[in-house]
């Protein structure tokens, strides 16, 4: 995930909109008329001051495209009065139309399988300039202290002015149904207002960067960034870059290393956060090939890889891989999570 702008945001009133076009196939859902949406929405309130002075911690989660793009970021926050809901692209893509329910889950509108339509969602609009940034503002006190977020975007990428990709996004999250859509909510609870500024935490993918043995997924083909690194057998030590976008290190962050140490058919490998990193999940392949296989074919998503561990929250983990032999690669992801000093902004 990466990093927040508040530059070029969309703010204000936005009315409720009819969009004639329909989601990609991977959802299933159909756009609606303006006369088929509830009429009972919290309605829009007075443009968002710039910039936000958030209460507490604001919920910071993916805005993830085509199930396993980062495509930048959904931040949920309130102060005092009001509650911001804010789409920032990142890694190349704008946001061409969005999709929004905040309030309880029950109220989402659903199909008869229960899948959201997007169509009858209560906020949303269709920008004939796609957009790197926009924000919704409720009325604070329309809500009641924990509710969902269910923010769905259409993104593309450009090459200058040609669509390059066109993905169906979410904001990270639960699924609806499992073996429904892949349409996703997250939750929210109102943050206290405090004279004493709270700690704001930031969670961001992050992959290990092994210098010469490492080769971008981008060179591969792949729509995401991240490293596979091939080496032989002997000890090493990469650096583990979060928000690294394109693969791109100026623009990510150091948080830690990973030690390899490979030798007779056995590969240890050690993830070690740096100070004030703490990991939340790891996802770690090591073999032959240069990337995991699913289904016989490459992947590099993480949640694909043979090794998951999720609900962390440690500063090391070591990880042993048996049965190998010749020349190998790692690939080693995880997701971590640090403080930052006030508004998580770049």
């Amino acid at each position: 995930m990466n990093k927040l702008s508040i530059s070029g945001k969309v703010l204000g009133i936005v009315a409720l909109l009819f969009v004639a076009v329909s989601c990609q196939k991977e959802d299933s859902q159909v756009m609606a008329p303006l006369a088929a949406m509830k009429s009972n929405v919290v309605p829009m309130k007075a443009m968002a001051q710039e910039p936000i002075a958030y209460c507490g911690t604001p919920t910071v989660v993916m805005l993830t495209a085509g199930q396993h793009i980062d495509a930048g970021t959904v931040t949920v926050g309130n102060d005092a009065n009001f509650l911001y809901v804010t789409y920032t692209s990142a890694n190349g893509y704008l946001i061409n139309e969005t999709h929004l329910y905040v309030g309880p889950k029950s109220g989402v509108p659903v199909n008869k399988k229960g899948n959201p339509q997007i169509g009858q969602f209560p906020y949303g609009e269709t920008f004939t300039t796609p957009v790197n940034e926009v924000t919704y503002q409720f009325n604070l006190a329309d809500f009641d202290d924990c509710f969902i977020v269910a923010a769905h975007a259409v993104v593309s990428k450009y090459d200058g002015t040609t669509i390059v990709d066109q993905q169906t996004a979410w904001g990270a999250g639960n699924q609806f149904i499992v073996s429904g859509s892949w349409a996703m909510y997250f939750d929210y609870c109102k943050q206290e207002c405090t004279n004493d500024p709270e700690p704001v935490y930031v969670q961001e993918t992050a992959f290990a960067y092994g210098y010469n043995y490492a080769t971008c997924f981008l060179d591969w083909g792949f729509s995401r960034w991240g490293w596979s690194n091939a080496i032989n057998e002997g000890n090493y030590s990469f650096e583990i870059w979060a928000a690294a976008g394109q693969c791109d290190l100026s623009k990510g962050t150091l948080v830690g290393n990973l030690l390899v140490n490979y030798a007779n058919g056995v590969a240890t490998v050690t993830y070690s956060m740096n100070q004030g990193f703490v990991m939340l999940e790891n996802h770690l392949y090591v073999g032959a090939n240069r990337l995991p296989l699913k289904n016989g074919v490459e992947t590099v998503a993480p949640g694909q890889y043979p090794i998951v561990v999720g609900n962390l929250s440690t500063t090391s983990t070591t990880y042993t891989i048996n049965n190998l032999s010749g020349p190998i690669y790692v690939v080693a992801h995880a997701v971590v999570e640090w403080e930052v000093e006030g508004n998580y902004s770049m």
